[in-house]
């Protein structure tokens, strides 16, 4: 009872109000006025049950959608799965573990491997060569739903590493192939995450992946092909006819290298070469330098291929020499150029707001200013070493310097 109607009642037993007069005072309040606490009481017991029942209704929700999980993440993978610079990320129902696989083939008897296939993901991939007879594939991957497996499919002495690329985060590639054995095709890729290739021979090398570095030393192959961006290259050691590698704001540097034709592709970095012997290169970047150092050291009129295997026959590998030809071009960025005095040169150079400084000597000029040089060496046409050179810049500097 309400404070109120207790002090009508107490009036009336005093003798200070009537009945009547106490009647009309008690209809004047409200029939379902509560006492201020218990009306506190049933708020906070309606708001806890309220609570309860948003809390079984998620519960419920979240279980039907694990059970569908696997189905709505297959469905939503192969709508999406086609956009190359999408990684799909969806976790219902598990998934995650860090999981290896190990593979170990039979001891190969043969001189050639037909195909090597290795693909990565958000991982690096390293190949290494060995003194073995057998081929050893480690992975380590994480896997984005239960049931992510990795094998190697072997056929007719052919090895490729096959998963689902949908159903897992990461793969990461560790192969050691025999030294001594010729691979045909070798093929490695990964994404977001370095290529790695060491001591190994093949006749064709593909090594793709983005936004990471490619490094191939000490490998035979008549071509070998890297493409990534936003990475570095690097090649050291290596022995090509074809060498092609192309990145985008990083750097390419050389050094080692014996191949007929380079051909050396970026853009906002630079590109450098020493010690190389290259009958055919050309170099192209921009916003960065370009330096060639120790690149005319080579036997005058001839080229010999390097030998891979046992099909090149002695007498295919030699091949005669007119000349060297070295293309040099960028934008905005300084081009250096070393070349030996016993090195006899067709040469065009040119620049924009910039320089041209050259210290070759016996040079006949058919046309110099301060920003471009055309000229060709006095005993070009009798000289048993030569070189056909075109260098262009803009915004920068060329320097070429003789050496002894």
């Amino acid at each position: 009872m309400s404070e109120a109607r207790i002090k009508i009642l107490e009036m009336l037993q005093e003798g200070k109000i009537t009945v009547d007069e106490a009647m009309a005072m008690l209809a004047q309040i409200p029939e379902d006025e509560q006492p201020r606490q218990e009306q506190q009481n049933w708020d906070d017991y309606n708001r806890e049950t309220n609570n309860n029942n948003r809390r079984e209704s998620r519960t419920y929700t979240f279980d039907g959608l694990a059970d569908v999980g696997s189905t709505i993440k297959s469905a939503l993978s192969d709508a999406l799965g086609a956009l190359e610079d999408i990684d799909i990320h969806i976790d219902i129902g598990g998934g995650g573990k860090k999981q290896h696989m190990n593979f170990v083939s039979t001891p190969i008897t043969t001189d050639t491997i037909p195909s090597l296939r290795l693909l990565g993901k958000n991982a690096p991939v390293t190949i290494h060569g060995h003194e073995g007879n057998e081929i050893h594939i480690n992975a380590k991957y994480s896997a984005k739903s239960r049931g992510a497996t990795l094998h190697v499919h072997e056929c007719c002495g052919s090895y490729e590493l096959l998963y689902d690329y949908n159903a897992v985060r990461s793969v990461a590639v560790e192969c050691y192939v025999p030294r001594h054995i010729l691979i045909e095709q070798l093929h490695g890729e990964s994404k977001n995450s370095s290529l790695e290739l060491y001591d190994v021979q093949a006749n064709s090398v593909e090594l793709l992946t983005k936004n990471s570095k490619i490094s191939i030393e000490d490998v035979k192959a008549p071509n070998i092909t890297a493409r990534t961006r936003n990475g570095n290259i690097h090649a050291s050691g290596i022995f090509a006819t074809h060498l092609d590698l192309e990145t985008s704001n990083s750097k390419i540097d050389i050094e080692d290298v014996t191949a007929k034709i380079a051909r050396l592709i970026t853009s906002n970095a630079k590109i450098e070469t020493e010690d190389v012997d290259i009958q055919q290169l050309y170099m192209k970047t921009s916003n960065a330098s370009i330096k060639l150092e120790d690149a005319f050291d080579f036997e005058p009129e001839t080229y010999t291929e390097p030998e891979f295997g046992s099909q090149t026959r002695p007498e295919d590998r030699v091949h005669t020499v007119v000349e060297r030809v070295v293309e040099a071009h960028t934008s905005n960025g300084a081009v250096q150029m070393y070349i030996p005095d016993d090195v006899a040169v067709k040469l065009q150079a040119s620049t924009s707001n910039g320089r041209i400084d050259s210290t070759l000597t016996n040079l006949i000029a058919h046309e110099i200013s301060k920003n471009y040089l055309h000229a060709t060496s006095q005993n070009y046409d009798t000289s048993t070493k030569k070189a056909r050179i075109d260098i262009k810049t803009s915004n920068a500097s060329v320097k070429i310097k003789q050496n002894e």
